[in-house]
């Protein structure tokens, strides 16, 4: 009598049973959870993840400077000492020379306000009266009860506030400084750890031209907005200078920093100068012309010089950059902006080099897609 066979003797028949594989729905879910579990830890503990990023995007920009060096004979900790000591000094030498213009605006605060606030009294006019009219709501309603008690949350002082963001700044500069230095000297030990965990050699070869290019890309990245900026910043200090702005080089300073801020810088930028024209210039027109030239450098340096410069190849798709600027600026802040397209270029070049995420780095890229061909075209010739 034939007994049934059993699961251990089929699968002794047929090899080894294949591991169960999970749908393509549930494998998605278990990936964006995870992403979501991890962008929660990175918010919860940004004091720790937020220097090693900072430290991670310096590497990346200086390593080919780094290399560069120790192909001429030169050792690399010397040479990553000798780029963070010029960064650090660069910083505060930045800082000392606008620190005086600085006070002197928050100083002057008060007075540029009533300023402004006298030269737009009329267009408050509409809004003033709204807020009477409120008022009068209030008063007819009964919302306005004197014996309603207001229940006032006392908050640290301003003072206690500033001392404990100093305290936070200096410890990320120092910590960001000190990995930086240790990341460009030993680079090339990392890169080897690196090759050995990895087990295949095809593997190994894909890695390395990740990380090189990641590097490369990264470096020629952020190194060609400096000079972009510095160049726009020398371009708005001479135009606010010829049109009689105060204290023209600030201008300058200022727009070259918030231009590394994507969208945001510009629009933070055409703001402040706005807001002190206004003040400067006693006719609309004169006050007119500074948000004008501000605007007309910012707009060819975004969509004419930056792009040609650049070229298609770090071209990104720009509701990629808004998303992620809204994404890394709610999680780190201002830094988390500074490099928000720092980190969609990583991501954009890792996922080149992953066949598993082609389509993802396809959806990342600013280029068209290109279209399927058809039938006739694949069809082969008789």
């Amino acid at each position: 009598m034939n007994k049934p066979s059993t699961a251990v003797e089929q699968s002794a028949d047929h090899g080894p049973a294949e591991p169960a594989r999970l749908h393509g729905g549930v494998a998605w879910a278990i990936y964006f959870i995870a992403v979501c579990v991890g962008f929660i830890v990175i918010y919860f503990a940004r004091s720790l993840f937020l220097p090693i990023a900072l430290a991670i995007i310096i590497t990346l920009t200086l390593s080919p400077i780094v290399r560069f060096g120790r192909r001429r004979g030169i050792v690399p900790g010397f040479t990553a000492v000798v780029l963070m000591a010029g960064l650090v000094i660069g910083m505060i030498v930045a800082v000392s020379g606008l620190a005086r213009p600085i006070t002197g605006w928050i100083d002057d605060a008060p007075s540029i306000s009533w300023q402004v606030e006298q030269k737009l009294r009329s267009l408050r006019a509409p809004v003033d009266a709204v807020n009477d009219a409120e008022k009068e709501v209030d008063k007819l309603t009964g919302s306005s009860d004197p014996d309603v008690r207001e229940v006032v949350v006392k908050r640290p002082g301003l003072l206690t506030r500033v001392a404990d963001d100093f305290f936070a700044i200096i410890a990320t500069i120092i910590v960001t400084i000190g990995l930086a230095t240790f990341l460009l000297a030993y680079s090339d030990t990392f890169y080897e750890k690196l090759m050995r965990i990895i087990p295949k050699l095809s593997d190994k070869k894909r890695a390395l031209r990740m990380v090189y290019e990641i590097e490369q890309v990264v470096s020629n990245y952020l190194l060609t907005i400096t000079v972009i900026n510095i160049a726009l910043g020398i371009a708005i200090g001479l135009a606010m200078w010829a049109i009689g702005m105060p204290t023209p080089y600030l201008w300058g300073v200022a727009a070259a920093v918030l231009n590394f801020l994507p969208y945001i810088g510009a629009l933070i930028g055409l703001v402040l100068v706005s807001v002190v024209s206004l003040v400067t210039f006693d006719t609309i027109f004169a006050a007119s012309l500074v948000p004008i030239c501000y605007t007309a450098l910012t707009v060819l340096e975004g969509h004419f010089i930056t792009p040609m410069v650049l070229g298609r190849r770090l071209e990104i798709n720009p509701v990629i950059i808004l998303l992620s600027v809204a994404l890394w600026g709610f999680v780190w802040g201002i830094i988390g902006v500074l490099l928000a397209v720092p980190i969609a270029i990583i991501v954009k070049v890792s996922c080149d080099h992953i066949e598993q995420a082609s389509s993802f780095a396809e959806f990342l890229s600013a280029g068209r897609a290109q279209p399927e061909p058809s039938d006739a075209e694949t069809a082969p010739a008789e």
